[in-house]
């Protein structure tokens, strides 16, 4: 326990303690303060005269920094800390030496107390008291003495010269030159930027900033200061020295080539350093590539594609459009069009999107931004955008040359993805109905609508359509494409128009025509005329000549030109015909007897220059070439019968034509008579009930009456083609009818003026009446006349029949008599007389025939042939007879005696052909004959038999035979002593008895031939599709040839008989098979017989090339684009 005095003593020395370390503070700081501050001079100075690079300037400086913290450590932390009784402090023991070495006398009565105390602890009760009393004493005597008055605080002031000195040095060097201050310290504070070396110069950069953007180059540009300039300057680069570009006297640059990282570097020139820069880099928003998404409409076919780093696009309309960008250092990307600014959608890190449906054309701009800048690259594209074109449409058109109502269009559409539709429409504009308009009827046609390009064609037959005189059909194409963005447009061909020509129109048209034809007929007569004539002369210079000439050859070349002008100039008549008739049948409701006396009359139009002729002069233009006298004047010869059959030929189609003109005229004029009439009744009917006013009553009238002057001035007309004939008709009546009607018609005009409407009415009745009796008159008179002219034309045909007759068997006696008679018997002169006599009777029987052809066309159409053979064939037989040479005259004497035969079976049917009709026409007169217009035509020509007819005459002439051998009578023998001329049998055609006589086995060879020509002209018709289906028939006829050559030359027997039975039983099977191929093709067809064909190939040659363009178009690589695909198409659009 201590004594109660002794805390007492403890504060005194607790109080000494502090003050003790109080005085050590204030020593410390002026010590550390001097010390710290002498370093820092000492750094200065140091710094100042060294100039160090900043690793030197950093050494300096953290030792100094060192130096003084540790200074300030020991003199000022520490005593400052145990000031505040923080860590280990001296101790009582410590702190009584301090005291007691300031006081002496109490030295050791304070140590003694303080052990006393310190034994006071450990001492036992007893001991304790007496040093508790001991210390108490010892402290008593130790109260007066002050301890803390040990420690003088006033003699730190001594050491205020520590200092004193560091500060005065200082203050002087501020005072002096404040760079030895601030200079030093402020580099030795920045130890780490470069400081230039107190130079003469200095380095000043005048770029606005050390900042570039990444990647991109920057030029340092620097200006030299100073009170001169260096020659050479150079930058260090990260320790890599480059001299820069001198530019002048005191400028200087370098260009940072791509600068991608931040750069230092600093300027070095005549050993001065300048500090240290630094070169930052900006990131640059860049676009590192881009990939755009092409989704096009559907409509268009087109494969969706993706284009990479391409921006200028061309694109359908409509079609969507997704850009992707892939972007480094970028925030944001901006896509500005038609001015306005979209920003993209970032997806994913750096990736950017965005998705527009483009709806037209325009340019825009990419941007890419980030927090430094907005990139300087700004890339500008262009986006066509292709519309969806308008299709196009071009046709073409032609017409039918035998029907112009039937017309045929080919065209080709285009457009740019397809189409949806291709129409054809007409409608009718009526005339009979005020140009009232029908509905607008439509037909969709059949096309591809994936091909861009694609040709069509189609065909109109307007006869179904039942067009009357005078109206108007309006008609066009319409194709649509298949816009699916803006919905389809459509393109027209141009509006095209058919105008049926009105009856005025019709009559003129014909009037033309005919004359035309007429006028063109009688010019080609007289040139043939005259190149008959020059033909005979160019003849007969010839004959007189030894060899031919150049001069005859360039004269005959001449006629063969002159002779193709006149067939050309033939067919054109043929063509003026034809297309004359076709209108006259589209649009007049004709007779069928003038139908077929029509279709009669082309044919015989057809026969005027066939191709035997045009044969003919290609042969003799090939002759005059080699210049051969002898076969040059043999087809001369050949030329003048040919020319001169021509010429006939075209007097007969004169003459027929203008008959026929006639009968049509007539059948014309009565028709318009009675629809007249019938229009009268019903305005007769219209006064009677004064249905209509006065005035629409008077202005029907006068139209009637035009109508009927027109009807007059046809009659005037129909009396001067009357003249033009040969056989002329009474035609006074008629026009004395017309004056009549005229009279009755102008008198209702003029009671219709005058309002004497029952009067008109009655006026009108009897103009009617008789318009109608004019008319049937005009039909009785055609009608009459022709009777009476087919009774004569029947009497003349029968005598030429007889004379045909005999002139075959004196022909054959001829023929008999030259076969035994030797080239030196005196007779022989004898029977060239007789056969110059049977020339004199052909030409006889040719005028005959030449004078009723012009008569009856059904005579003009048969004859011609034959006649021919048969006048060559006796000018051959004389001229053979002339130089002895029997067996060739013989061969031309029978050919002419089979000619002569089959023209006697030909007149012989048309005879019976007249008598049937006259026959059917003698109950009453109202129907006008047609010659030529019978049930059936002879069988000469024309494919008018069937197989079914062939084989009934076959078998009957088989059974002729068998009657003739079952009698035991051999039908070649002659009945010497009759002395008949058979000529009466004629036209009975062999029925009625075996062939018994010449006569019937002539005319059993000519019909077998002209069955054989018929059947041979049947076999190629079926051959022409190269089925080989007549090469059965080709087959008969080749054994029916040599059955005809049995019957010429008489050998008739059993082997005969049997022969024709083979060719009747082959017949009947190929007859047979004919009906099973017919019924089923019939079946076939049943379904679509009434179809209306659109597209008929058979007009179309280049439609089948279409056919192959496809097929060559199904070559192409189908993985080809579509624009490829468009292009192949266009190509083979262009090659066809």
């Amino acid at each position: 326990m201590r004594p109660d005095n002794y805390n007492a003593l403890h504060e005194k020395l607790d109080a000494f303690i502090r003050k003790y370390y109080k005085n050590q503070l204030i020593k410390g700081l002026i010590y550390g303060v001097g010390l710290v501050l002498a370093f820092f001079l000492i750094a200065n100075l140091l710094e100042y005269f060294g100039q160090f690079q900043p690793v030197g300037r950093a050494v300096l400086f953290w030792v100094f920094v060192a130096s003084s913290l540790g200074l300030l450590m020991k003199y000022v932390a520490l005593p400052l800390i145990k000031l505040t009784s923080i860590g280990k402090v001296i101790s009582h023991e410590q702190a009584a030496e301090i005291v007691g070495n300031h006081f002496a006398d109490v030295r050791d009565k304070l140590l003694n107390t303080l052990q006393l105390n310190h034994m006071a602890s450990h001492a036992d009760e007893q001991q304790l008291l007496l040093v508790k009393a001991s210390i108490n004493q010892r402290i008593e005597e130790l109260n007066p003495v002050p301890f803390t008055s040990a420690i003088d605080l006033t003699e730190n002031r001594k050491h205020l010269l520590w200092l004193l000195i560091p500060v005065l040095i200082f203050g002087g060097m501020l005072l002096i030159n404040s760079d030895f201050i601030t200079g030093p310290s402020n580099r030795l504070l920045h130890y780490g930027l470069h400081y230039e070396k107190k130079a003469p110069f200095t380095f000043l950069i005048t770029n606005d900033s050390l900042e570039v953007v990444e990647k991109e180059d920057f030029t340092l540009q620097i200006n030299i200061e100073g009170t001169y300039a260096p020659e050479k300057v150079f930058i260090d680069i990260d320790g890599r020295i480059v001299k820069m570009e001198k530019e002048s006297s005191i400028a200087f640059k370098h260009t940072f080539k791509n600068v991608q990282n931040n750069t230092s570097f600093h300027f070095t020139a005549n050993d001065h350093a300048s500090k240290q820069y630094e070169l930052k880099t900006i990131p640059n928003p860049t676009i590192l590539n881009f990939e755009v998404d092409l989704s096009y409409p559907s409509y268009t076919r087109r494969a969706d594609q993706t284009v990479k780093n391409t921006g200028d696009l061309i694109i359908p309309e409509g079609t969507e459009v997704t850009w992707k960008f892939k972007t480094a250092n970028t925030d944001r990307v901006e896509f500005e069009m038609n001015d306005s600014i979209l920003s993209l959608t970032e997806t994913l890190a750096g990736q950017f999107e965005l998705q527009k449906r483009v709806i037209k054309s325009a340019d825009y701009t990419v941007k890419s931004k980030n927090e430094f800048m907005t990139s300087k690259l700004e890339v500008s594209y262009f986006l066509n955008m292709i519309q969806d074109q308008h299709p196009e449409i071009q046709m073409e058109e032609s017409v039918d040359s035998t029907n112009l109502r039937r017309k045929y269009f080919a065209g080709n559409i285009k457009d740019d993805y397809g189409f949806k539709k291709l129409e054809f429409s007409y409608r009718i504009i009526s005339k009979d109905k005020s140009l009232e308009q029908s509905a607008l009827k439509t037909q969709n046609l059949s096309i591809n609508p994936n091909y861009n390009q694609d040709q069509f064609y189609h065909f109109w037959d307007l006869t179904e359509l039942a067009l009357q005189p005078g109206d108007l059909i309006e008609y066009f194409f319409t194709v649509w494409d298949n816009d699916a963005v803006n919905g389809s447009k459509s393109a027209r061909t141009q509006k095209k128009y058919f105008k049926a020509p009105t009856k005025k129109e019709l009559t003129e048209n014909e009037n033309e025509a005919n004359d035309k034809i007429k006028k063109e007929l009688e010019e080609s007569i007289k040139e043939a005329q005259d190149i008959k004539k020059e033909l005979k002369e160019a003849q007969k210079d010839l004959f007189s000549k030894k060899n031919m000439t150049w001069q005859d050859k360039n004269r005959i070349q001449d006629l063969l030109d002159r002779q193709k002008q006149l067939e050309n100039k033939l067919d054109m008549v043929q063509q003026q015909n034809k297309n004359n008739n076709q209108q006259q049948k589209q649009y007049k409701n004709l007779d069928k007897e003038l139908l077929e006396k029509q279709k009669l009359l082309e044919e015989l139009f057809d026969k005027i220059m066939d191709d035997e002729m045009k044969k003919l002069y290609e042969e003799l233009e090939k002759l005059m070439n080699e210049l051969d006298k002898d076969k040059v004047q043999e087809k001369l010869e050949e030329m003048n019968w040919n020319q001169e059959d021509m010429e006939k030929s075209m007097e007969q189609s004169l003459e027929l034509f203008k008959q026929f003109e006639f009968e049509q005229k007539v059948e014309d004029i009565a028709s318009k008579l009675e629809d007249i009439a019938k229009k009268q009744e019903e305005l007769a009917q219209e006064s009677e009930e004064k249905k209509s006013s006065s005035e629409e009553r008077s202005k029907k009238q006068d139209e009637l009456n035009k109508e009927q002057e027109e009807i007059k001035e046809e009659v005037e007309k129909l009396s001067e083609m009357n003249e033009e004939l040969k056989s002329k008709h009474d035609v006074s009546e008629a026009q004395q009818d017309m004056e009549k009607i005229e009279q009755e018609m102008n008198k209702s005009s003029e009671q219709l003026s005058q309002k004497k409407d029952k009067k008109a009415a009655q006026s009108q009745k009897s103009a009617s009446e008789q318009m109608k009796e004019s008319a049937q008159k005009l039909k009785n008179m055609l009608s009459g006349d022709s009777q009476k002219q087919a009774e004569e034309d029947m009497q003349a045909l029968r005598m030429l029949l007889e004379n045909l007759i005999t002139f075959s068997f004196d022909q054959e006696n001829v023929m008999e008599e030259l076969k035994a008679l030797s080239t030196k018997d005196p007779k022989y002169v004898d029977l060239g007389r007789e056969q110059r006599k049977l020339k004199d009777d052909a030409k006889i029987i040719e005028d005959s025939l030449m004078a009723l052809a012009q008569r009856q066309i059904t005579v003009a159409n048969i004859i011609g042939d034959e006649v021919k053979e048969m006048k060559r064939g006796i000018a051959g037989s004389i001229e053979n007879i002339k130089e002895r040479k029997t067996p060739q005259a013989r061969e031309r004497q029978q050919f002419t005696m089979t000619s002569a035969n089959n023209l006697a079976l030909l007149l012989d049917e048309a005879m019976q052909q007249m008598q049937q009709q006259m026959a059917s026409k003698m109950p009453g007169m109202g129907e006008c004959q047609k010659p030529g217009g019978m049930g059936k035509k002879p069988s000469s020509g024309k494919p008018s038999q069937s197989l079914s007819e062939m084989r009934k005459q076959m078998q009957q002439q088989l059974e002729k035979m068998k009657d003739a051998l079952s009698k035991g009578k051999n039908p070649g023998e002659k009945n010497e002593g009759n002395g008949k001329k058979p000529g009466k049998k004629g036209g009975q055609n062999g029925s009625g008895g075996a062939p018994t006589s010449s006569e019937e086995l002539a005319k059993l060879a000519a019909q077998q031939a002209m069955i054989r020509k018929e059947m041979q002209r049947l076999s190629q018709e079926l051959n022409k599709d190269g089925s080989g289906d007549g090469n059965g028939l080709k087959k008969i006829a080749k054994d029916m040839e040599k059955l005809e050559e049995e019957l010429v030359n008489k050998r008739f027997n059993n082997e005969t008989l049997l022969r024709q039975q083979e060719i009747v039983s082959r017949l009947l099977e190929h007859e047979k098979a004919e009906r099973q191929q017919e019924f089923d093709n019939k079946r076939k067809s049943e379904g679509v017989k009434n179809q209306n064909y659109s597209n008929p190939n058979q007009y179309f040659e280049y439609k089948r090339k279409k056919e192959k363009e496809i097929e060559m178009l199904k070559t192409v690589p189908p993985d080809l684009k579509q624009y490829y695909k468009n292009k192949v198409n266009e190509y083979y659009n262009k090659v066809d």
